[in-house]
């Protein structure tokens, strides 16, 4: 009997030389950085923060994401991989150990710009990594590889964090995140087997073997990048900010069943990539696109318009899987780039996003406080729905390698 070592049979992660190492930090950093969300109502009672005020900590996370988002960019082109997950673990772990000893609001404003600048070094770092490292024909699985494993550490680490703080505090929480990414973040630095991440800029793209990419406008580059902005803007509003909110608020819910609500979440990202990795590469790009984004509106208007605990459980589910388009158009930007500037790229296209991160949470909390949840929410679902609708009709379509 013969046994087939055919390494196209095996889970693209294992395919990719240190694929499953950045693929755990990931996890782990994107978890810790996320542990926040489920007792994000606590934080604010203990340290005396409005709604708004929460807001606008939620924001300084974005602000910080925004200032490393093109810089990341370019690091990931240039630095060892194992380098720039250990650097942002330790960032990361600063931020959290800030936040859980912060006195005060000042306190806990200066840890979110730290979990932002960790967050986006660690997101663009990993992206970068699997993008580069896999042939086009695999790049929506490679993609949706990253979006699972950074979704899976959002949702996970609001369960284990929620967890956490309701047998203890919110406090020992963050100070238990920020002592074990300083432990991720030794073992990076001591990894030995990732090899060092090297680009003949001279050499054709192997993306650029199999054909010739359609051409683009204007327009079309628009909408790939409001695609980032309007589906961060949404996580950032929803799962980040105000879904945590009702829950506690309105629900009644505790930390520990707010935080396994949105880990059902996480299980439904997890599943959305792969089934959107899969449409990626074996049908279209689009495929895996526009669905989410009309899926996204759809959870965005239950929040706006229903009420009791099904309902805002079906708007978590429903923005799980909304959260992959955000993957399907980051693998159209990488399918029309240069090898060597993927990374660059990649880097604009999150900081596009992130701009949403900032202004999202800002006037959804102040609408939310101050007119009510139909102002937070009816203009958001609008927004993914025309973004999603224009990307149907001006987006170009990039799954030429291998099409029948």
């Amino acid at each position: 009997m013969q046994f087939s070592h055919d390494k196209r049979r095996q889970p693209i992660i294992l395919r990719i030389p240190g694929g499953v190492a950045i693929g755990l930090a990931t996890v782990s950093i994107t978890m810790m950085a996320f542990f926040r969300v489920s007792f994000l109502a606590d934080i604010g009672e203990d340290l005396a923060m409005s709604v708004s005020r929460l807001g606008l900590f939620i924001t300084l996370f974005g602000v910080g994401r925004l200032a490393a988002d093109v810089p990341s960019g370019g690091l990931a082109d240039r630095i060892h991989p194992r380098k720039l997950m250990a650097a942002a673990a330790l960032i990361v772990a600063v931020g959290s150990l800030l936040l859980g000893a912060a006195p005060s609001s000042g306190w806990a404003f200066g840890a979110a710009l730290l979990l932002g600048v960790g967050s986006s070094l660690t997101n663009t770092t990993s992206q970068v990594f699997f993008t580069v490292r896999t042939p086009i024909e695999s790049r929506g699985m490679a993609m949706s590889l990253y979006m699972g494993s950074l979704m899976a550490g959002m949702a996970f680490g609001a369960t284990l964090g929620g967890g956490i703080a309701s047998i203890s505090t919110w406090r020992t929480a963050e100070l238990a995140a920020g002592l074990l990414l300083l432990c991720v973040s030794l073992f990076l630095l001591r990894l030995k087997s990732i090899e060092s991440v090297v680009t003949d800029r001279t050499a054709p793209s192997p993306d650029r073997a199999a054909g010739r990419p359609p051409s683009t406008t204007i327009a079309s580059r628009v909408v790939l990048y409001a695609i980032p902005f309007t589906t961060f803007s949404a996580a950032a509003v929803t799962i980040q900010t105000l879904i945590p909110i009702i829950g506690s608020q309105e629900l009644g819910l505790s930390n520990g069943e707010i935080g396994v609500a949105i880990g059902g979440g996480g299980v439904m990202r997890v599943l959305a990539t792969i089934v959107g990795g899969r449409l990626s590469d074996r049908v279209s790009r689009k495929s895996a696109l526009v669905p989410p984004m009309m899926i996204g509106a759809l959870g965005v208007t239950v929040l706006a318009f229903g009420s009791g605990y099904l309902a805002w459980f079906s708007a978590i589910l429903l923005m799980a899987v909304a959260a992959h388009a955000a993957g399907a158009a980051a693998t159209i930007i990488a399918d029309l780039s240069p090898t060597a500037l993927i990374g660059k790229n990649l880097g604009t296209f999150r900081f596009a996003g992130d701009v949403g991160l900032i202004v999202a949470p800002l006037l959804g909390a102040w609408a939310f406080d101050a007119i009510g949840r139909e102002a937070a929410f009816v203009p958001l679902a609008v927004l993914l729905a025309v973004v999603g609708l224009a990307a149907a009709w001006l987006v170009p379509e990039t799954r030429w390698a291998g099409s029948s």
